[in-house]
């Protein structure tokens, strides 16, 4: 029996849980929760800063935390704080000040991060992969933001950030001075930005199930339910306007929370869990839809996500990447051409900004720009690596130059989008990944490209790549 504790520092409130994990169990178990309200996001919206009263009382819910902890003798805990605390402009002092008066590191998570350790709490419950076989819509409400998760047939179709927060709502309801009890202009606001989320991904799919994430999340479901004007709670109407624009047929709330997501997350990394749903495939589906989006050709995407993974296969043993990688790797190939849809001049950058700009969930915020950066290098030189440095450690740049290698050679063989070479096997033997293929037209324009393409790769893993036309 292992105990772990998860302690989250989120916009307005503050939460640690125990869990225990056995060896048995496919699930963590809740077995303690301490929770408090914070006013980061407040000072933030208002002042741009945490003030010092708000750090001190922070300090002070982290340190009977701390003891809490202590008392329970846990096996392992996390300390993690929301990206929402990023825009205090007194942030590093703030972290530093926890760090000194509580002895905790705090590791500030993106969106993204946050997101997805909430997206894999919500996976380890009972129904979940019942709930999106069909139909569903996963609506993750924060103090600043919402996500919206769309699912059909079991595959992720589109994950959109909306800046709808409980928080910056009822902030800028002071600021307006919209009286609290009567909040149709806000009413308005919400219904119109979800109108645009339907219009542009609900004209074929009809949601029979919205699965609604966040700390309040449950109360204002109760309140939503029999919503009246006399009701002053955002989180009220956010949920009720949900409701009326996405029109799902069932609404459920599993009642986890970030902190839910650090505990399964840890488990997973040390294999004291194993994961029931693929959140590898996510990724690759959230890809696929990103790029049919932009109107990327299909079948020259197809064969490079193949050609690209056979070679990361036969070079496993030279390029020291993992499975985590071949995910990248894979993303690579389906998004590398998605910025032609805006511009064919510049497909580079366009592409870099369009993956920068589509949330992907399971991705981190430096996983997805690493996807980006190797994906522009694809058609432009690539930057030496001191104009990087302030973007992405030597590990990083390494990474993205062998993904960028893989690519480019796997790019060759398909150079005329006409999918010309069948019976593909490759196999590293003295020095060289030999590339064999059978061709049904004359590979002139590939074998062109495929020289300058092979040099790049043999200047990164030292092994030269060798086309060989089996007759």
């Amino acid at each position: 029996m292992k105990l772990f504790a998860s302690i989250y520092i989120g916009s307005y409130e503050t939460t640690m849980k125990i869990f225990e994990i056995g060896k048995q169990q496919k699930k963590v178990k809740t077995i303690d929760t301490i929770k408090a309200q914070s006013d980061i996001i407040r000072d933030v919206l208002n002042y741009g800063r945490i003030l010092p009263e708000t750090t001190e009382k922070l300090c002070k819910v982290l340190n009977d935390m701390r003891r809490a902890i202590d008392g329970y003798k846990v096996d392992a805990f996390s300390v993690v704080a929301g990206p929402n605390i990023r825009q205090a402009e007194n942030s590093l002092i703030v972290l530093e000040q926890i760090k000194v008066q509580t002895g905790f590191s705090v590791k500030v998570i993106s969106n993204s991060e946050q997101r997805f350790l909430g997206y894999q709490a919500v996976a380890a419950t009972d129904d979940f992969e019942e709930l999106i076989s069909d139909s569903a819509v996963l609506v993750d409400i924060g103090g600043v933001s919402l996500q919206i998760t769309l699912f059909s047939k079991g595959k992720i179709i589109t994950t959109q950030h909306l800046s709808m927060g409980t928080v910056s709502l009822s902030e800028n309801i002071k600021k307006i001075g919209i009286v609290v009890s009567s909040l149709d202009q806000i009413y308005e606001m919400i219904y119109k930005e979800l109108e645009v989320f339907k219009t542009m991904f609900l004209r074929d799919i009809q949601p029979k199930y919205m699965i609604l994430l966040g700390s309040q999340i449950s109360c204002a479901i109760e309140n939503a339910i029999g919503f009246t004007n006399q009701l002053t709670k955002v989180e009220d109407y956010i949920v009720k306007t949900l409701a009326e624009t996405l029109m799902p047929k069932n609404v459920v709330a599993p009642g986890v929370s970030v902190c839910d997501g650090m505990a399964y997350h840890f488990c997973y990394n040390k294999k004291w869990l194993v994961a029931t749903h693929d959140f590898d495939n996510d990724i690759i589906t959230a890809a696929w839809s990103i790029a049919k989006r932009y109107d990327s050709y299909q079948p020259h995407l197809k064969a490079l996500y193949k050609l690209s993974g056979e070679i990361f296969d036969a070079m496993k043993k030279y390029h020291g990447l993992g499975k985590r990688q071949r995910v990248l790797m894979q993303a690579i190939a389906i998004l590398h051409d998605c910025g032609k849809y805006i511009s064919l001049a510049d497909a580079s950058d366009c592409s870099y900004t369009i993956i920068m700009s589509s949330e992907i969930l399971g991705l981190s915020h430096k996983e997805r720009e690493i996807i980006a950066t190797t994906v522009a290098f694809n058609r432009k030189p690539v930057e030496p690596y001191e104009n990087l440095s302030d973007r992405f450690s030597t590990e990083e740049y390494l990474l993205i130059l062998k993904l960028l290698a893989i690519l480019k050679v796997a790019n060759a063989l398909d150079r005329s989008h006409k999918q010309k070479i069948k019976n593909v096997s490759m196999r590293v033997k003295d020095k060289e990944l030999v590339i064999s293929i059978e061709a049904n037209s004359s590979l002139a324009l590939e074998k062109g490209l495929f020289k300058k393409n092979a040099d790049f790769f043999q200047e990164i893993f030292s092994i030269k790549p060798v086309l060989k036309e089996n007759k």
